[in-house]
């Protein structure tokens, strides 16, 4: 399953997603585009880590989110941002 972060940003913006370790390897990546205002960014399942990084991006906008226990997506997840 995937995971999903979803928030509002502007008609046509584009947002990319990207979950990474601490010592940058990409874990999972995502791209889509806002309809109506909102975005729901979907990111493929992930293997097992600690210390991961959130970084979701929208125009000129960087949101970056630390998580520092143990974690994984295989499991149907979510995360809310405001762009």
């Amino acid at each position: 399953m995937t995971a999903g972060v979803w928030g509002t940003a502007a008609d046509g913006q584009t947002v990319t997603g990207r979950v990474t370790t601490a010592d940058g390897l990409i874990l999972s990546e995502g791209i889509c585009t806002a309809r109506d205002g909102r975005f729901l960014l979907h990111l493929p399942p992930m293997e097992q880590a600690t210390s991961c990084t959130l970084t979701v991006t929208c125009g000129d906008e960087t949101r970056t989110i630390g998580v520092e226990q143990e974690a994984a997506v295989p499991e149907p997840a979510a995360a809310g941002l405001r762009m």
